[in-house]
């Protein structure tokens, strides 16, 4: 939970379009109405696309594929390098196909590294075997461990799933859904239910376990206490990109943040100061004097008349002045 505190108060300065860790965020709220500037989030969002550009700059091969015998690589052979081109050819097909949503995925990601010092996404085959599918998850759904050599081999993410989803998705990959999942289709096919997918080492799931696979993908429906499904996979579907980790934890944070946030802070309550300050030279707080001297309130809009009662005697001081705060806008 300090964890999430933490990122909730690192997005509501640098990344307000996250800012959801310790709160539900309504679609329609002003998620910018606690700033005054805009400066943290210009900066975080120029860095952010800074490493995508980096990284992956359009219109170049910046990935290839080699064979892992040295030996083999330096011979270059015409036939393998030939395999190589086309090997390269074909996962950079699979990636940038419309379907895949590569291009989204990475660009979330980038700034989940950037802001964060973390970011979590999938690699896994679409349902119809027709190509790739690639998703960032939210840092608020997802927890992992690492294994002896420093490096994550078991993830939890959690997600939220209407009944509808639940079982069209149960259909396709044969998932053991709960009945009363299905008697929600019925009556509340939106309804939402809580969900995870764990997915990590077989070896330490189920020792036992005699098949070549390395992995195995778990999901269980939460709300329902229903395992959904569990089968060996060969592969580990997560990529869990790390910054500057801290000691003793699997969790690392971002550099930049550490050294802007304060300064982030610093800076909207400058901006705030100002505006108060400009606001309160153009239209003061007011001194008025009680009982009948003042009829209808304050008025002190542009050509705004306030009223006074015609008896009063002024000699007795003024019925109404400005309240000097010594604050200089400039």
């Amino acid at each position: 939970s300090s964890l999430l505190n933490f990122w909730q108060s690192v997005a509501e300065n640098h990344f307000p379009e996250r800012a959801d860790f310790t709160r539900l965020k309504q679609q329609d709220e002003d998620m910018t109405s606690q700033l005054y500037s805009s400066e943290p989030i210009l900066f975080r969002r120029e860095f952010g696309n800074f490493i995508g550009a980096a990284l992956r700059p359009k219109g170049k091969d910046w990935f290839g594929v080699q064979v892992a015998d040295i030996r083999l690589r330096k011979r270059k052979l015409p036939r393998v390098e030939q395999a190589l081109i086309d090997t390269r050819d074909t996962l950079r097909g699979l990636m940038y196909n419309r379907k895949s949503g590569y291009t989204r995925a990475m660009t979330t990601a980038d700034h989940d590294y950037a802001t964060f010092g973390n970011c979590v996404g999938s690699v896994e085959p679409r349902p119809t075997l027709d190509g790739l599918r690639y998703r960032t998850w939210h840092l608020r759904d997802c927890a992992w461990l690492e294994n002896y050599d420093g490096e994550v081999d078991t993830i939890f993410r959690k997600f939220q799933v209407t009944a509808q989803n639940l079982v069209a998705e149960g259909k396709k990959r044969g998932w053991n859904v709960s009945d009363k999942v299905r008697d929600a289709l019925d009556k509340t096919p939106q309804k939402e239910f809580e969900c995870m997918h764990v997915q990590m080492p077989l070896l330490n799931y189920d020792p036992k376990n005699k098949t070549k696979m390395e992995w195995v993908s778990i999901y269980l429906d939460v709300t329902n206490k229903e395992l959904l499904s569990m089968k060996p996979c060969p592969e580990f579907n997560y990529f869990v990109d790390r910054w500057f980790l801290l000691d003793g934890s699997q969790y690392a944070v971002s550099p930049c943040v550490i050294c802007s946030l304060p300064d982030s802070r610093t800076l909207q309550v400058m901006t705030w100061s100002i505006m108060e300050a400009g606001e309160k030279a153009v239209e003061p707080p007011m001194i008025a004097r009680g009982g009948t001297a003042i009829i209808g309130g304050i008025d002190i809009r542009a050509a705004g008349v306030t009223w006074v009662d015609k008896n009063y005697d002024e000699r007795n001081g003024e019925v109404i002045r400005a309240l000097e705060m010594g604050g200089q806008p400039q």
